[in-house]
């Protein structure tokens, strides 16, 4: 019996207009001649995606890490209540993934085993800088059959500095002060665009030598990022041959500036106090951004997985109750 046959066409073409379109679209998703073999291999997806959230801040001496502990498919078929989201790779690195959970193991082990190699052949532990690094180059390797996984690598750089960088599945690698991946992700970046924009730490110095006869200039560029942008704040010329003193006072003063960032400068309004983010203000910023996040979006939940890294202290590790329901 074939599309037409299966239709009363006796009102045709008018009012059994929905009828024809509604069995089109089965017709479309399930041919006749499909074996049922055939159709579950046309549906099969090598990924899928078990909900949850992960989150980090980096601050002056510090970066938190946290995550929820639910890992669910299709938003209600709740599969575990303690599923381990975030890893600690060694003493100042963290990572951190929400996506497809195989991925993520995967992508655990390898970092572990490359960091465990470094480390035998270096008698050292990899810094955060250059595990950034590997991880986007790793995650670009695969970008033709990616890991399904939004990564955040979060610790205390080489200076004591927090640091976390953020990922995209191919290995896009950005540098920024704070970041959310996983599903409540369009929940916590407005709160914490509101909350935690701060300067990043790291102020880089651009030197261009031009030399003369008689003297020496240097042009250096100071950029900072902020938030999410990049931009030039100022541009100086130094001789360093006259001035070497008023040179050094300058550019100690622009370092001392990097170190307090600021809280609320996105979309807070401009009139309200903007308190510094300390290690307390922001354990408690991102407490209060995953009770959000549980309250609306339901595969988020069950339990807050918090990891500290602070720099000159051992990494500590918390759970903190969210709704289960």
């Amino acid at each position: 019996m074939g599309l037409m046959d299966e239709l009363d066409m006796g009102s045709y073409p008018g009012g059994n207009m929905k009828a024809f379109k509604k069995k089109l679209a089965e017709v479309h998703a399930s041919p006749p001649w499909m074996t049922p073999v055939l159709k579950e291999a046309s549906e099969w997806n090598p990924y899928s995606f078990e909900g949850g959230t992960t989150a980090a801040i980096a601050g002056d001496n510090f970066a938190i890490m946290a995550s929820d502990t639910r890992m669910s498919q299709f938003e209600i078929n709740i599969l575990t209540r303690d599923a381990e989201k975030i890893h600690v790779l060694n003493d100042s690195i963290v990572l951190s993934c929400a996506g497809f959970y195989g991925d993520i193991l995967q992508l655990k082990r390898l970092l572990e085993a490359r960091l465990h190699k470094y480390r035998f052949d270096y008698r050292g532990d990899m810094t955060v800088d250059l595990c950034a690094e590997l991880l986007s180059r790793n995650l670009y390797y695969r970008r033709f059959f990616p890991y399904y996984t939004g990564a955040i690598l979060a610790g205390i750089d080489e200076n004591g500095k927090g640091a976390v960088f953020s990922y995209d599945p191919i290995g896009c690698i950005e540098h920024i002060a704070y970041t959310a991946s996983g599903s409540a992700e369009p929940m916590i970046m407005p709160f914490f665009d509101c909350q935690v924009d701060c300067i990043l730490h790291r102020l880089c110095l651009f030197p261009c030598f031009l030399s003369s006869h008689h003297t020496t200039y240097v042009v250096v560029y100071v950029v900072y990022y902020y938030g999410r942008s990049l931009f030039f704040l100022n541009c100086l010329i130094i001789n360093t041959r006259d001035r070497q003193q008023d040179n050094a006072d300058a550019v100690r003063i622009l370092y001392i500036r990097r170190n307090h960032p600021v809280i609320g400068l996105v979309t807070m309004s401009g009139d309200v106090e903007k308190p510094l983010l300390t290690i307390e203000r922001a354990t408690s910023l991102i407490k209060d951004a995953f009770r959000v996040a549980a309250e609306r979006e339901i595969s988020t939940g069950d339990k807050i997985h918090l990891v500290i890294a602070e720099a000159g202290k051992p990494i500590r590790k918390m759970h903190l109750p969210l709704r289960e329901d």
